[in-house]
């Protein structure tokens, strides 16, 4: 199995093919092209290996530390954030449609509302159409026992701040004065820093852990698997360079008209 990933896998063929280029382009004397292509052969292999997929996903979950919820008296509310939707569902009983992040999330908020009975649940996420995944979420939290009138819907937000805005305008709505967020914990560095700016008081439960500690030397074979991480990381990154800069990551400004 080694050598067929290696030798045969479209996503490792790839790389040989710009390895092969490379070589053309040295031989040919065309230095800069030369080199171009060698970068972009160290990108590729760099990003489609599960050594720097996993790299990378490390780095951004070693932020995603889970934080002891102080058992005040205070209310709580669980959070749980949506990762994906696969079409567009025809009926809220789908919950087969929710995508791998969006059903771990789900399944892990389930358990923390079944220890936290006293706890409400806030689903959000508002891909998918008619039926939006906060809509299956919670039916499928309903399915795992959770009651539905614990349950309350976000079913518009289609990003992580719009999710950030509209739950705490929810919580506080309903007299919450404290979040417990549960989403993929390489997506938590960005959800927790957007949230917090909203002015609630948090507590992290990061779920949905993709790295793992590579194998040599099968960690340097290229992977359709690796390739899918790195997408994911370099998602987070980007966004959270993004949010910086519009300015998200900082507590909105008061309404100081008259």
């Amino acid at each position: 199995m080694f050598w067929f990933e290696l030798l045969v896998a479209p996503v490792a063929l790839v790389a040989w093919g710009l390895l092969l280029v490379a070589l053309l382009l040295w031989r040919s004397d065309s230095r800069a092209a030369f080199r171009l292509c060698l970068g972009v052969l160290v990108f590729y292999v760099a990003a489609a290996t599960p050594l720097g997929a996993n790299a990378l996903a490390g780095a951004l979950e070693a932020r995603a530390q889970r934080d002891a919820c102080p058992p005040d008296r205070a209310p709580a509310a669980i959070v749980i954030l949506a990762g994906g939707v696969r079409g567009d569902p025809d009926h809220a009983t789908e919950v087969d449609r929710l995508r791998l992040a969006t059903l771990r999330r789900t399944l892990a908020g389930a358990r923390l509302a079944r220890a936290h009975p006293a706890w409400r649940v806030i689903v959000s996420g508002g891909e998918g159409g008619r039926n939006s995944e906060a809509d299956l979420m919670a039916n499928l939290l309903v399915q795992l026992g959770i009651g539905s009138g614990r349950i309350t819907r976000d079913s518009r937000s289609r990003n992580t701040w719009q999710s950030a805005v509209a739950v705490t305008r929810l919580a506080r709505t309903v007299g919450v004065a404290r979040l417990v967020l549960v989403t993929s914990a390489m997506h938590m560095p960005r959800a927790a820093a957007v949230f917090r700016a909203q002015g609630l008081a948090l507590c992290r439960y990061p779920v949905d852990y993709r790295h793992v500690s590579p194998d040599l030397p099968g960690a340097l074979v290229p992977q359709i698997s690796a390739l899918v991480k790195t997408h994911r990381a370099l998602h987070e990154i980007v966004g959270c360079l993004w949010y910086w800069l519009r300015g998200r990551f900082t507590p909105p400004q008061p309404d100081r008209r008259p």
